[in-house]
């Protein structure tokens, strides 16, 4: 019987989120050409790991909903924690009673009219 021991789910798992993170910066290559100017990949990368990081904090564990972070913090940026207009996002967010998925679906009703599919999605 094969036996994955820990320290090779720790890879794997490391190689999976590298290669998201991949996925992610060419996303933003090429649907947010003015945050990628003028900045590396690294740079870019770097922008990334704390987006995810932030998502974590929210309890978006998923590609589909960490994505969907993604493109909330790329269009609001850092007005999404001081703006007041935006606390009904924040609220969302850091509403324990709600499923991932329904944060977000309830934040892109409020930003776009309604859910964005998860087929509809380019980085996945």
């Amino acid at each position: 019987m094969l036996q994955i021991r820990p320290e090779q789910m720790e890879v794997f798992s490391r190689q999976r989120e590298e290669r998201y993170i991949d996925t992610l910066v060419e996303y933003i290559h090429t649907t947010f050409p003015e945050v990628a100017w003028e900045k590396s990949d690294e740079q870019i990368r770097g922008h990334v790991r704390v987006i995810l990081d932030e998502a974590e904090r929210f309890d978006l564990t998923t590609e589909y909903t960490i994505g969907r972070f993604l493109v909330y913090r790329l269009l609001i940026q850092e007005e999404l924690y001081t703006g007041p207009d935006w606390k009904p996002i924040l609220d969302i967010l850091g509403n324990d009673y709600l499923h991932e998925d329904d944060k977000v679906e309830q934040i892109d009703t409020l930003l776009f009219g309604g859910p964005i599919r998860q087929e509809e999605m380019e980085y996945e």
